[in-house]
């Protein structure tokens, strides 16, 4: 792959939040107008659509001052957004959004009318804005669901509903970006691991201590702000490496820490390109002074760009010819492949085994003292090898540290697991109780089903 280079930047002072909110959001409205061939009043300073003033404040050129004025292309928009041939004018535009629960209100809380869009000779710029960004997500939240991204990482990681679950759409973007650069540094590992090959063939995977404890660096460090932690890269391009690993190598990803602007700027440029081939030029709304320096007032944007990747690679990948290779089961570098359809049949598995051992290892006659689960015996010595998912783990512990890459229902957690072992101690006392209180001794079999009943619960 050809490397990409340094493309000069507008500087910071220079770069006007304001100036750039604009163009990308009349870019998305143009990219969105425009996909079906059939909108074909568009000026031709739609490409430069601003100019300054002999001050240095930007203005928008006359040409698409009457263009966004007549209001067409917020008709064109809104119409295909909510599949309807009743919008005619602005107003039923701003009626409609209203109708669904988006007001059009500017920055300073005011409610934006027809007459304030229509206004050619004064031109509202904050009103135009407004409508643009509610007309921006409203197409977001038609595309896209929490759920659907939720059901889609379920797909390929674990999900732990009860401490991931989204509450917005933003927190389910993270999510899905982060679960994607984790399962890329996964595999990473796993590829850069010198036992990977012969540990894939034999079923299991054996490392020694050290291998363990020796780390390599975090290539995609986790994201704690959408905005903010997307900015140099790395993230984007990690989709990129999910979904179209064949156009794009890790190496190719600029990974330093701390990372100067020109190894970000290499990163956010081979993103828009990569990303314009491959999955939805409407990314170019963007340009990459808007990544690197982080505005505020484009995150609506950014929301907007990943939520269409995300329709495209997730929603709509079969007709990119995307094809899923994601089914493995990885549990502490112990890594099974299996085909997803199966992973309920590899849980019954599992529970078997643990019933199983749990009647091996219990003992009718000690009921007296305590009860404990199976246990692996601690290995001491530095020396010895140490088996993640190996024979001399017991049932209960593989399955303790067994991590289901399924649906969230058919996943059985760690602390479903710690509830199944609570279930059986309780019964257990239940039945000590009832044997004091008879003066009689539980046979095995009463036993057994108990011990079965709990698990199976």
């Amino acid at each position: 792959m050809a490397a990409y280079g340094q493309h000069d930047i507008m500087a910071e002072k220079d770069y006007d939040p304001t100036e750039a909110k604009f163009c990308a959001c009349l870019f998305w409205l143009i990219f969105h107008a425009t996909e079906d061939g059939e909108f074909g009043e568009i000026p031709s300073e739609i490409t430069c659509p601003t100019e300054r003033d002999p001050e240095e404040r930007f203005l928008v050129r006359s040409n698409v001052v009457k263009f966004l004025c007549k209001g067409t292309v917020y008709v064109k928009v809104c119409s295909q957004v909510f599949q309807s041939e009743e919008i005619k004018s602005t107003w039923g535009v701003i009626q409609k959004l209203s109708k669904e629960g988006l007001y059009v209100i500017d920055t300073n809380d005011e409610a934006v009318t027809e007459e304030r869009l229509s206004q050619s000779d004064e031109f509202d710029l904050d009103a135009h804005l407004a409508m643009m960004d509610t007309l921006m997500m409203a197409h977001v939240n038609k595309s896209v669901e929490i759920q659907q991204i939720v059901s889609a990482i379920s797909s390929f990681a674990s999900f732990n509903a009860a401490k991931e679950l989204p509450f917005d759409l933003e927190d389910a973007l993270l999510l899905w970006l982060n679960k994607v650069s984790a399962t890329n540094e996964k595999r990473l590992r796993k590829a850069r691991s010198p036992d990977a090959s012969s540990a894939a063939s034999s079923g299991r995977f054996r490392f020694r201590r050290e291998q363990i404890l020796a780390r390599s660096p975090t290539l995609f460090p986790k994201l704690d702000d959408l905005q903010i932690d997307v900015a140099n890269g790395k993230a984007l391009l990690s989709l990129l490496l999910f979904y179209f690993p064949e156009t794009l190598s890790h190496e190719n990803i600029k990974t330093s820490d701390p990372m100067n602007q020109s190894d970000v700027i290499c990163n956010i440029e081979l993103f828009r390109e990569l990303c314009a081939q491959h999955v939805c030029t409407s990314v170019f709304a963007l340009r990459t002074e808007d990544f690197v320096y982080k505005a505020p007032e484009l995150k609506n944007n950014l929301l907007a760009l990943l939520a269409e990747i995300f329709v495209i690679v997730e929603l709509e990948k079969s007709a990119l010819g995307i094809v899923d290779n994601r089914d493995a089961i990885e549990l502490n570098g112990y890594v099974r492949d299996i085909e997803l359809d199966k992973g309920g049949k590899v849980l019954d598995e599992y529970r078997s085994e643990v019933e199983a051992s749990t009647k091996e290892n219990f003992d009718p006659n000690g009921l007296s003292g305590d009860i404990h689960s199976p246990r692996i015996e601690e290995n001491k010595s530095d020396e010895k090898e140490t088996y993640l998912g190996g024979s001399s783990l017991s049932s209960y512990e593989r399955l303790k540290n067994f991590e289901l890459v399924g649906s969230a229902e058919k996943q059985r957690t760690i602390d479903d697991v710690d509830d199944v072992e609570q279930s059986i101690q309780d019964k257990l006392q239940k039945l000590k109780t009832l044997s004091s209180m008879k003066k009689e001794s539980v046979d095995r079999e009463t036993v057994q089903q108990t011990v079965k009943e709990a698990i199976l619960a």
